[in-house]
């Protein structure tokens, strides 16, 4: 027995998104963390989330200004071929820094 309908369920693109979003605070917290350490990672990351939270009221002008008709035009495999591939390059990216960072620290 199915306790949530279909519809409720999220979509590829919408765990793709999720995923982006997800790759891009990691590639940024794990370079700053190895690079500073945790306290001063925490703290950035602190301030990237109130940011965020902020962001809808003070980026409502900015965002009404852009056109997203264009992305809807996209094809939906194509958009989930985007996702998927930034994901991993930028993870990629990001790990590839942080092992650079570490190779150069002193333990």
């Amino acid at each position: 027995m199915l306790l949530t309908s279909p519809d409720k369920l999220l979509g590829l693109t919408s765990v793709l998104s999720i995923l982006l979003i997800g790759a891009v605070m990691y590639g940024v917290y794990m370079p700053i963390e190895v690079k500073y350490g945790f306290v001063k990672a925490r703290f950035l990351i602190m301030t990237i989330i109130i940011l965020f939270s902020l962001g809808p009221t003070l980026f409502g002008d900015f965002m009404a200004g852009i056109d997203f008709k264009a992305l809807a035009a996209i094809p939906i495999y194509l958009k989930n071929i985007i996702l998927a591939a930034s994901s991993a390059v930028i993870f990629g990216a990001s790990l590839t820094i942080s092992i650079k960072i570490f190779q150069r620290k002193e333990l």
